[in-house]
C-alpha cells in the first residue's frame, strides 16, 4: 500500500521545506498566449514540461535519447521504432500516474484506504510500462553498441 501523507493544515508547509508543492517556473513560451489552433499543443507541452521535472522520468527520457540516437547512428530505423514505441508507452505510463496521484492528494489529502489502491493500481501501470521499456531499451542498446563494434 502507498504511504499516504500526512494531512496539512491550510497555510503548513510540506515536511520538505516550504514551497515544495509548487511546480516549478514555466518557460516564457509556455506563458504566452498561443493562436488558439496551437493551444492544444500548448496543453500538452505544459504537460510534458511538469513530467520532466520529475526525476523518474527525465532520467528514463536521457536513457532514451542515447539509444535513439545510437539507433539513428547505424541506421537501424527497426530498432528506432521500437524504442520510440517503448519509450512513448514509458512516458504515456507515467504521465496517468503522475496525473492520477495528483489528482488523488487533491481529492482526499488525508489519509484513506481506497484512494491508496487507486494510487497502488496506478503505480503498477507505471511500473508494468517501465519494464516493457527497460527490456526494450537494454536489449536494443546492447544489440546497438555489438554491431557498433
Amino acid at each position: 500500500m502507498s504511504a499516504m501523507p500526512a494531512p496539512r493544515q491550510p497555510g503548513e508547509s510540506s515536511a520538505s521545506g516550504a514551497g515544495a508543492d509548487v511546480p516549478p517556473e514555466k518557460p516564457d513560451v509556455l506563458k504566452r498566449e498561443w493562436p488558439r489552433f496551437l493551444r492544444k499543443a500548448k496543453v500538452i507541452l505544459m504537460g510534458l514540461w511538469h513530467a520532466g521535472h520529475d526525476f523518474n522520468v527525465a532520467y528514463k527520457m536521457v536513457l532514451s535519447v542515447v539509444v535513439l540516437v545510437l539507433a539513428a547512428a547505424t541506421g537501424e530505423w527497426l530498432d528506432l521504432a521500437v524504442v520510440a514505441a517503448a519509450t512513448g508507452l514509458l512516458l504515456a505510463g507515467e504521465l496517468f500516474n503522475t496525473a492520477i496521484e495528483q489528482l488523488c492528494d487533491i481529492v482526499s489529502p488525508e489519509h484513506d484506504e481506497r484512494i491508496g489502491a487507486v494510487k497502488d493500481v496506478a503505480a503498477a501501470a507505471a511500473g508494468t510500462a517501465m519494464v516493457v521499456w527497460l527490456v526494450v531499451v537494454v536489449l536494443e542498446a546492447a544489440r546497438l553498441i555489438v554491431r557498433l563494434s
